[in-house]
C-alpha cells in the first residue's frame, strides 16, 4: 500500500506544479512572446527528483514489489493485480464522470480568452488530480477489503 501512496502523492505534486507552470505562462505571456516563468523550474526539479526517488524505492524495497518502469502497476502477487484492476477500473469510472461534469459547467462558462484557458487549465488539471486520488484511494480500500 506505501508504494500505491508514494507514486500517487508524487504524481499528484507533479500534475499541481505543471498546472501552475501552465497557468503562469498563460498568465504572463503576450501574444509575440511566450515566459516561462519559475513554477516550469520547480516542475522541472520535481520531475526529475520524484524520477530519482522513484528510482531508489524500487532498488532499497525490493521487498514491496515495486518496479520503477511499472510504477503504481507494480505488483508482487495476484492479490495486488486484483486490487489493481479493481481501483484503475474505479478511477476510470471517476474520472469519465467528472470530465463529463466539467464540459457541462465549461459550456456555460461565458469569460474572456485568458480566463477561459486558465478555467481549462485548471478543470484539466483538477480532473487528472482526482483520478489519481480516486486510485490511490480505491487501492486502499480494496486492499483492505480483499
Amino acid at each position: 500500500m506505501r508504494k500505491i501512496v508514494f507514486e500517487q502523492v508524487g504524481n499528484i505534486g507533479m500534475v499541481f506544479l505543471l498546472a501552475a507552470a501552465l497557468i503562469q505562462t498563460v498568465t504572463f505571456s503576450t501574444k509575440s512572446t511566450i515566459l516561462f516563468g519559475s513554477c516550469w523550474s520547480f516542475f522541472l526539479i520535481w520531475t526529475v527528483l520524484f524520477g530519482i526517488l522513484k528510482w531508489l524505492y524500487s532498488k532499497f524495497w525490493k521487498n514491496e514489489g515495486y518496479k520503477f518502469s511499472d510504477g503504481e502497476f507494480s505488483s508482487k502477487d495476484e492479490r495486488e493485480k486484483v486490487i489493481s484492476s479493481k481501483a484503475v477500473t474505479f478511477a476510470y469510472k471517476v474520472t469519465i464522470t467528472i470530465l463529463l461534469v466539467e464540459c457541462l459547467i465549461f459550456a456555460e462558462l461565458d469569460i474572456n480568452s485568458s480566463y477561459l484557458q486558465i478555467a481549462g487549465i485548471f478543470f484539466l488539471s483538477g480532473s487528472i488530480i482526482f483520478a489519481f486520488l480516486a486510485y490511490m484511494l480505491s487501492w486502499i480500500f480494496y486492499d483492505l477489503k480483499i
